[in-house]
């Protein structure tokens, strides 16, 4: 990973840019690191914007942790459902 301190940062912060999209650089101040630069060209704003959002992760790691039903027990489910001609209520939030 490449390091650069800060005063080399704003004397070459288009060439940090471009190296970005290759590997992280980290940035530091007085030899201790305070930031990384990471290279998203090309990437669509939203995911930058989820990748980075704790909030979302969270939610994401609280609903890894709940029940699972099995694959084929749900599509049996549907099935049953389907069969005799109920629709299936939305979840309701918590």
């Amino acid at each position: 990973m490449k390091t650069v301190n800060l005063k080399a940062l704003q004397a070459s912060l288009r060439e940090v840019i471009d190296s970005s999209q290759e590997q992280p650089v980290v940035v530091t101040r007085y030899g201790r690191p305070v930031a990384v630069i990471s290279g998203v060209d090309g990437a669509e704003l939203g995911d930058v914007l989820l990748a980075r959002d704790r909030a979302f992760w969270e939610e994401i790691e609280r609903r890894r942790k709940e029940p699972r039903q099995p694959l084929a027990a749900f599509k049996a489910e549907l099935a049953a459902e389907e069969r005799k001609g109920t629709k299936r209520a939305p979840k309701r939030k918590r």
